[in-house]
């Protein structure tokens, strides 16, 4: 009987860790998991699960797998310095320039890479800002055509006019940006990552 109830327990361990995998691995649960991240163990843990993920496309594990590093690192550009963010910064381009060439349409993908290619800037890491500027500019032109109202290119706007005082989109200046960023988070459908990126800038 002993022998009985510790096979049926075993069973219904099991059966419950089956289903929590199941659930954890649900398509589409991966903005919900990234805007619950709170910290560098979180967005770590979350870059391993992407960047060795058997469940999604490829271009969709490597573009969460750069959104992990990004939002790790812009979590900490305030807090600390170092190789680290040099690191996760680094991280966050590899995988979001990889996908460009097949994902030439995507404006999420593009915006990603301007993202990091200006945080990059704010690192003392270009090795040509002038450079990283001009394809961040040619970035931001290229995603208006495809998505306008984007709420991350709204926010790579206005961390590009913040930066260089000789920028202005739509005749906004950075404040103005961040405001219509807030605008069209909540005008857009799908809910998506990259409002807590308002907050880290204040």
């Amino acid at each position: 009987m002993n022998r009985f109830l510790l096979i049926l327990c075993t069973f219904v361990a099991y059966t419950g860790m089956s289903a929590q995998s199941i659930k954890n691995n649900k398509p589409g649960n991966e903005i919900e998991q990234i805007n619950a991240a709170q910290n560098i163990s979180d967005y770590d843990a979350l870059f391993a699960k992407f960047s060795k993920s058997t469940t999604l496309e490829r271009w969709q594990a490597h573009y969460y797998s750069g959104v992990a590093q990004y939002l790790k690192t812009e979590s900490q550009l305030k807090k600390s310095s170092g190789q680290s963010l040099l690191e996760s910064n680094a991280l966050a381009l590899k995988y979001a320039g990889s996908i460009l060439a097949t994902q030439p349409n995507n404006a999420d993908v593009k915006v990603l890479v301007g993202l990091a290619r200006l945080q990059r800037i704010h690192l003392n890491n270009s090795p040509d800002v002038q450079k990283d500027k001009d394809l961040i500019i040619k970035i931001i032109t290229e995603s208006e055509a495809l998505s306008p109202n984007n709420p991350r290119l709204t926010l790579l706007k206005a961390g590009m006019t913040a930066k260089f005082s000789d920028l202005k989109f739509n005749n906004l200046n950075s404040a103005q940006l961040y405001a219509k960023a807030v605008n069209d988070f909540e005008a857009e459908t799908s809910p998506n990552w990259g409002k807590q990126l308002i907050y880290l800038t204040k």
